[in-house]
């Protein structure tokens, strides 16, 4: 459900942080903070360099749930229909006029008024869910004759009380509970917490479970949410790749001539892992070689440290390794580019002293 959106995160985010640099190349002279050039900010280029990146954020709920009703066998356009229930939007009827004083509407039962950014991002992927499993239910039996009328008619009635009295509510109670955990990691166990979530994330990575935080990223990226858009998990996790690239630079360090295929993988696998696809490097030489992976991993985490100690975090997904400081908040790309670092000098000093195994190694690679 979230995959198909990350194209889209990443140009996005991609577009603020060229933003970001023209920031630091045409800021107003004279002031501490930095500020774009007025003239620079109303040119018409970049209001719609602006406006590109804004509707990918702004309208992320409608994407979600078409590709969510889309994923459960349901019409894409009618999840997206749900998806757009939880975007705020003062031309709605319902935006308009619920919570509204002056009218003195709010919704029955709950006696509260419709808060649709509450829900987020996860009350779109269950609006998209619910509607694809009623229109599917409904098909069941509508007569093929009343079916296009019928179907999407009865499918859009049901699942939208459904989302005004639970879906909403349920994305709301989820959304705050994330980011209650993120903030317990992030800033109530401080450098432990980024220790923690930076080491462990190489092994994450490989038994594929690290795709599980994608959907927490594309909620830390909602500028609704509770960081207005700001993730300060992703660049944590983002430079445990940095520890495992130290790691295999130790080893290519301690095996000079006498390992040459090892030295070949390396050469052949660590551009990729600067860039950010670590997995060449993690099947094909620290994982089968073992302390490698287990140094890299420890490295690693001397990297969120500082990344936690900087406080950066990132406006987008899907760019990763050296370049995931073009996607960071303002100000925080020198301390994304300091965790990074950071991470690949921890890992090749600890791999270099105690993850280096002579007969493994002849034992792989001759």
């Amino acid at each position: 459900m979230f995959l198909p959106a990350l194209p889209g995160i990443a140009g996005a985010g991609l577009i603020y942080g060229i933003l970001n640099v023209l920031k630091l190349f045409f800021r107003v002279p004279g002031i501490a903070a930095v500020q774009l050039d007025p003239a620079i900010a109303q040119s018409w280029w970049y209001l719609t360099l602006n406006t590109a990146g804004w509707t990918l954020f702004a309208y992320l709920p409608i994407y979600i749930g078409m590709n969510a009703a889309k994923e459960y066998k349901g019409s894409p356009i009618l999840g997206g229909m749900m998806g757009a229930m939880f975007v705020g939007n003062a031309a709605m009827p319902l935006l308009m006029k619920v919570g509204d004083p002056a009218a003195g509407i709010n919704l029955p039962i709950t006696g509260t008024p419709f808060d649709a950014a509450a829900g987020g991002i996860l009350a779109a992927v269950f609006g998209g869910i619910v509607i694809a499993h009623v229109e599917r239910w409904l098909r069941s039996w509508v007569p093929d004759t009343l079916d296009m009328i019928l179907t999407p008619l009865c499918s859009l009635i049901i699942t939208a009380f459904l989302a005004i009295f639970i879906l909403q509510p349920l994305g709301a109670v989820l959304t705050k509970a994330i980011f209650a955990l993120a903030d317990v990691l992030l800033n109530k166990l401080g450098f432990i917490g980024a220790y923690a979530l930076s080491a462990l994330q190489l092994p994450l990575v490989s038994v594929g479970l690290h795709r599980a935080f994608t959907p927490i990223h594309t909620i830390m990226n909602d500028p609704n949410g509770a960081t207005h858009g700001v993730n300060y998990l992703l660049p944590i996790l983002q430079v445990a790749g940095a520890g495992q690239v130290g790691a295999v630079i130790a080893l290519f360090a301690r095996a000079k001539k006498n390992h040459k295929k090892l030295s070949e993988a390396i050469l052949a696998s660590v551009p990729a892992g600067i860039l950010g696809i670590g997995e060449p490097l993690m099947y094909g030489v620290t994982l089968p070689l073992g302390k490698p992976f287990l140094t890299a991993s420890l490295g690693a985490g001397f990297g969120g440290i500082m990344i936690s100690l900087f406080h950066v975090g990132s406006v987008a997904q899907g760019v990763s390794g050296i370049l995931g400081f073009l996607i960071v908040n303002e100000g925080g790309a020198l301390g994304y580019l300091v965790g990074y670092v950071t991470a690949i000098v921890a890992a090749f000093i600890i791999t270099y002293f105690f993850g280096w195994n002579e007969e493994k190694v002849t034992e792989l690679f001759g």
